[in-house]
């Protein structure tokens, strides 16, 4: 598997992602993946609802996982004044 956009966009398609294998994003490898209980995935599932599966060797390697669906609040709510 190579690192282009349209891979990894049919790749993780909300049809296809619940029948393939987690692979590393950035590799395409099945083994060594961080788990969520890892700190660095955790931390990431705190700010967003989706992070890609990223495996132990690409993120020594200074890589950063890719995520999606940011839980920051976007829109503020403005109160009335009386």
């Amino acid at each position: 598997m190579t690192c282009n956009s349209e891979v990894e966009t049919a790749y993780y398609s909300a049809k296809c992602r619940h029948y393939l294998p987690a692979v590393c994003i950035h590799c395409g490898t099945p083994d060594s993946l961080l788990d969520d209980s890892n700190a660095y995935v955790a931390n990431l599932y705190s700010k967003y609802s989706i992070v890609r599966p990223i495996c132990v060797s690409c993120r020594h390697s200074g890589k950063e996982a890719k995520t999606r669906g940011g839980r920051a609040k976007k829109f503020v709510i403005k109160q009335k004044v009386k």
